[in-house]
């Protein structure tokens, strides 16, 4: 019978089959700008966006109630995604205590400090934060860290000797930047901040309804702040791990949380009661 545990763990273990898959026919049986390239790019790309939800569920504890196999899992998803599970479940919890607190949110460096287009480099800061802060001092989380990165190092290496690192730079690399920064956009930046531009294309809709560029792009940007508030109230939900189910779920259910759209104190103080 299928619960939030066999649920997540089933389209886990099949994104993992397909993306072996079609790194296997890339490396040993399809010309590398073949005909395959584009769905081959976009397939990949969806298993790294995967990969991540995956991690994210795992640090909350949704893939499975047995804890090693919960952490093996997010294991995975982290490595094939360019992660450790030791340093984002660390910090993503911190996270959930602080959220948006200049201080002690390790979130916080990834979206108010330097280029924004430069969120999928971040990584190496919330890594840096992880090493620097209490958050490292349990031995089994630093010896998970650096068992993982010594497996991304390896992966690396067999594509380079192999004399394949082309597509490991195509089919790996390029799609894990490109989802890392759709990630820090859409669950990092837009559901913790009100930027100017935000501000303004509002301002602009209320006196001319017919700006459907602006309406969209919002729209979108409200889905990411509503998925992120429901997330932080309802952890244990499983749907709030799909954002674009959960939006229609509470949509037509009329439940949309009243603070959805009054949300703007959200980072500026801990949520009391968050349940992590």
């Amino acid at each position: 019978m299928f619960n939030k545990y066999t649920t997540n763990q089933t389209v886990l273990i099949f994104n993992l089959l397909i993306f072996f898959a079609v790194q296997f026919a890339l490396v040993f049986q399809i010309n590398l700008f073949g005909w395959f390239t584009l769905p081959a790019f976009i397939v990949i790309s969806i298993n790294l966006h995967y990969f991540l939800n995956a991690l994210h569920l795992a640090t909350h504890y949704q893939i499975s109630s047995n804890k090693t196999w919960n952490n093996f899992l997010g294991r995975i998803s982290a490595i094939l995604g360019g992660l450790t599970f030791a340093e984002f479940s660390k910090t993503h919890i911190q996270h959930h205590h602080y959220p948006g607190d200049k201080a002690k949110d390790p979130d916080f460096i990834l979206t108010k400090s330097g280029n924004l287009l430069a969120l999928p480099f971040k990584v190496w800061m919330k890594d840096q934060y992880f090493w620097q802060s209490d958050l490292s001092k349990q031995k089994s989380f630093r010896r998970m860290y650096i068992q993982d990165r010594i497996i991304q190092a390896l992966i690396l290496l067999s594509f380079i000797f192999s004399g394949k690192f082309n597509v490991f730079l195509v089919y790996w690399s390029v799609p894990a930047l490109i989802v890392g920064l759709s990630y820090g956009f859409y669950l990092f930046y837009f559901p913790h901040y009100i930027s100017k531009w935000e501000d303004s294309a509002r301002l602009k809709i209320s006196s001319n309804s017919k700006n459907y560029f602006n309406q969209a792009i919002l729209w979108t940007i409200d889905l990411a702040r509503f998925y992120h508030t429901q997330h932080h109230f309802k952890i244990q939900e499983n749907i709030n791990y799909y954002p674009v189910a959960a939006y229609f779920k509470d949509f037509f259910s009329r439940s949309l949380s009243p603070k959805f759209s009054t949300e703007r104190t959200f980072t500026k103080k801990a949520i009391p009661g968050v349940n992590v």
